[in-house]
């Protein structure tokens, strides 16, 4: 199973799963009797990944680009049926899961 290619298609399809920033620190100064508070950057930069959940695999499915058959639609029904609800996270999907999704979505790219 190509996990990682599934998780690119759907990073790709809903870019903001993964998030960067910058970190920022507060300075004091102290100024005679007053305290001077800054934000500065440190240039270190952190990415933030949240785990991918069923909204995102049906938004990489492109449901709204069916072409006239029902052969997406009737796929995306499939996924929310064997999804399970609970456990909201692809990470944490069966592998007969995360296989129909691979078979499905890494095959059209």
């Amino acid at each position: 199973m190509n996990i990682d290619k599934l998780k690119e298609i759907i990073i790709k399809a809903v870019p903001d799963i993964v998030e960067e920033f910058e970190e920022q620190e507060t300075v004091l100064e102290n100024i005679g009797y007053f305290v001077r508070q800054s934000v500065e950057k440190t240039g270190r930069k952190y990415t933030y990944e949240r785990p991918i959940t069923l909204s995102d695999v049906l938004i990489a499915l492109k449901i709204d680009e069916v072409d006239g058959s029902d052969d997406r639609l009737s796929k995306a029904e499939a996924i929310i049926l064997m999804w399970d609800k609970y456990n909201n996270n692809l990470d944490n999907q069966s592998d007969e899961t995360k296989k129909f999704l691979i078979d499905l979505l890494c095959q059209k790219k």
